[in-house]
């Protein structure tokens, strides 16, 4: 995520990040530092807005955690077939491995 964000040349601002609220508080806050420093989002403003939510109730989290694990499983050679069903729906997926 990090690396798209980074390549999208000014082209996403104000975006409304959602991640996995699963986990240590100390850990979330440390990726919220991280991201907006590696960002430069106090100057580029590319995320305005950047919440840790529940997974079990947000279908967008759950989708994103789906897909992230057909990818995973797809390379580590245990479920090819799952990849195949959404490998045409996703671009440019060999740049950023």
């Amino acid at each position: 995520m990090l690396t798209v964000l980074q390549q999208t040349k000014g082209t996403v601002r104000h975006a409304k990040l959602r991640f996995d609220k699963r986990g240590e508080r100390r850990i979330r806050n440390e990726l919220r530092a991280y991201l907006s420093q590696a960002l430069d989002n106090k100057v580029k403003n590319i995320f305005t807005d950047l919440k840790f939510v529940d997974s079990k109730r947000d279908n967008l989290v759950q989708l994103a955690d789906m897909v992230a694990g057909s990818i995973a499983a797809y390379y580590k050679g245990k479920n090819i077939e799952l990849f195949s069903l959404i490998k045409k729906r996703v671009e440019d997926i060999e740049e950023y491995r």
